[in-house]
Order: structure tokens, then sequence, then C-alpha cells
């Protein structure tokens, strides 16, 4: 899987202080899953690489799929389930529903292979149109307008 590298951007030793103090405390599946800091989402993306990033299709995916773990979260304590929201990471076997894109004729899998990107995938997620796993029943999956608009009660 590799070795994640930890890179800290401060302006004071206090500030390195307590980014080290709260990352060595914290895995970071803790803090995204907790009310810690007040329902802040907290993610990362290694940046290493970023030179590689100028040749790459969507290099921007990495962090629509971050934020999209924030989203996950949310609609989750919004009393939003895997059966209408798969998880992010389940993808395997799925593919679109929608018949106006060139990339319905592959899953998501494949067509990430092909081109490196994930781009159909957040997208249907963020539309509701995945579609469903062999063997599982046809419904609506993913975010649609009825589901963003979802609100905590107050």
């Amino acid at each position: 899987q590799g070795r994640v590298q930890r890179r800290y951007a401060a302006r004071t030793a206090e500030e390195i202080e307590a980014t080290r103090s709260l990352a060595g405390r914290f895995h970071p599946n803790d803090l995204k899953n907790s009310r810690f800091l007040g329902g802040v989402g907290v993610s990362s993306i290694v940046s290493g690489d970023w030179r590689r990033w100028v040749s790459m299709t969507d290099p921007e995916h990495g962090f629509v799929h971050e934020w999209l773990h924030q989203v996950e979260a949310v609609y989750r304590r919004l009393g939003v389930g895997e059966d209408d929201l798969p998880s992010l990471h389940d993808v395997a076997d799925r593919r679109t529903t929608r018949l106006d894109v060139p990339d319905r004729v592959e899953s998501y899998v494949e067509h990430e292979q092909r081109t490196g990107s994930w781009r159909p995938w957040y997208r249907d997620v963020m539309t509701g149109t995945i579609g469903p796993k062999t063997g599982e029943a046809p419904r609506v999956r993913g975010l649609t307008r009825e589901r963003w608009l979802r609100r905590p009660n107050r």
C-alpha cells in the first residue's frame, strides 16, 4: 500500500507541535467520523507527486474523492443508508444508469482502468444515477436533489 508521508506546513513552533500532537493522538478516521471538531470534515491527500498531475486525466479527482467522504458522512448522519447512497469505495461491479453518456457501456472500474479517472463514479454519486451491482434490485442510488436538500432537524 505504500508509506504515508506526513508533511506539516506551519508558521510557528506552536502550530507544528499542535499539528504533531493532534496527528499522533487520532487516527484520521476517528476525526472524520466523530464530532471532535464540531462536524468539520477532515481529509488528506498526498501531494508529493504533484508534478505527474499535469499529465493525468482529471487530476482533481483525488480532491473530489476526499470531499465526497465528508459529504457521505454528513448524509449518513441525516439517515441516508448504504442502500440509497453506496459507500464511496463500493464501486466494483457498478455502472451508470444514465443513457446520455458515452461511459454507459463500461463499469466504473473499467473506465478508471482505461483513463485513470473516477469522474463517472463521482458524477453519478452526486446526481443519483448509480447503477445496481449484479443481483441488487433496481432503485435510485446516489445523491438525488431531494437527498441533497436534507437538513438536520433543529
